[in-house]
């Protein structure tokens, strides 16, 4: 797993994907239907030859350009999946940290069950 994580990588990189290593692990444990820890305990073990074709449509799909989270069809957002495709914003790390940061400043503001008026433009 190891090797055809490393492999993926290399080929994102040299398609001038950037966050090449997050990438090829996101779409390795997509396609093997696993958490992290499970692909770390497996990490010297061969990739199932049977599932290549299918590996090598993601990590084509993904050196064209396609966002990840369309590929594997979601995306995590405080603690929450969402389902992405074509036509739905990604959800962003930072909008995430921008959500935290309003919770805590209505907190401040009024304390447990105050009244909040918020406005998402974009």
């Amino acid at each position: 797993m190891g090797e055809t994580w490393r492999a993926a990588a290399a080929c994102l990189r040299a398609a001038g994907v950037g966050e090449e290593d997050a990438n090829a692990e996101l779409l390795l444990l997509h396609l093997l239907g696993v958490g992290k820890a499970e692909l770390l305990r497996d990490w010297r073990e061969p990739f199932p030859e049977g599932r290549r074709a299918e590996w090598d449509a993601l990590l084509a799909r993904k050196a064209a350009g396609e966002p990840a989270q369309y590929i594997v069809g979601g995306q995590s957002f405080y603690g929450r999946w969402f389902r992405v495709r074509p036509g739905v914003l990604i959800p962003r790390p930072e909008t995430e940290l921008l959500a935290e940061a309003v919770l805590a400043a209505a907190g401040e503001l009024g304390g447990e069950g105050a009244a909040l008026t918020a406005l998402d433009i974009g």
